[in-house]
């Protein structure tokens, strides 16, 4: 079993699978005159920073494929649930270096996206 899963279809397992917590401030967050931080959190939200130390081209294709809609479901481990979530997502920047060229069919090291709570 996966241990992510896009659009209920299980992925690779990534190499390294790191959550980031953000909160989102509204505009009417910042410092007033004494320096203090008015803070007006409107929502939180969950990054996932992955990567994979090799894909076949097969895999790296389903991959890239997989986050080429603009929102698509993610299902991961929460550590801060402590369960399984699914939440609705987008990718940021992906990238896929290629490693080597058998046959003329590249494989991938060090593939990288980051997949972002809507």
């Amino acid at each position: 079993m996966s241990i992510l899963s896009i659009n209920g279809s299980p992925i690779p397992d990534p190499s390294k699978l790191e959550m980031t917590i953000s909160d989102i401030s509204s505009g009417n967050s910042g410092r007033n005159a004494a320096g203090d931080l008015l803070k007006d959190k409107i929502a939180q939200k969950v990054s996932l920073s992955c990567s994979w130390s090799w894909l076949t081209n097969v895999q790296c294709s389903q991959l890239l494929n997989a986050v080429d809609p603009i929102y698509f479901s993610v299902t991961y481990p929460d550590p801060k649930e402590g369960t399984t979530l699914t939440k609705t997502m987008y990718v940021g920047d992906r990238t896929a270096p290629v490693y080597w060229v058998q046959n003329g069919v590249p494989g991938w090291q060090g593939v990288a996206m980051d997949l972002i709570e809507k």
